[in-house]
């Protein structure tokens, strides 16, 4: 089960696309307040998710799972358009997986970083 968090549909039809052989569930949502009601409904085992949407951010998002004990273990993806400064880089780094910037995504790289990420969990 593959979430998707992304204020932009375009992203949401992208990644199915991309992982549409993969045999992921995909559900998609448009913003972090959704997200969060998403997860509590039904746990995701990924979360694929983009820093800069309305109402609540993919950072708060991440502050928000990695403060409750029931989803800190899930493992996050960043896909992002947004250049990360250096603190802020830090500062992810030791809570998510990967990074991915989307003008860079290609569904090999997705799958495999995915993959990856399932096996660390």
């Amino acid at each position: 089960r593959l979430l998707v968090v992304d204020d932009d549909p375009n992203a949401h039809e992208m990644i199915t696309q991309l992982l549409d052989d993969s045999g992921y569930l995909i559900r998609a949502v448009s913003d972090g307040d959704q997200a969060l009601a998403a997860i509590r409904t039904e746990t995701p085992d990924i979360i694929l998710l983009d820093l800069l949407m309305p109402n609540l951010d993919g950072f708060g998002v991440i502050e928000k799972l990695r403060q409750d004990p029931e989803t800190c273990h899930i493992p996050i993806i960043i896909l992002t358009a947004k250049s990360l400064s250096q603190t802020e880089a830090d500062h992810l780094a030791s809570c998510i997986v990967s990074v991915i910037q989307k003008q860079d995504l290609r569904g090999e790289t997705l799958l495999q970083t995915i993959e990856s990420a399932m096996t660390q969990a």
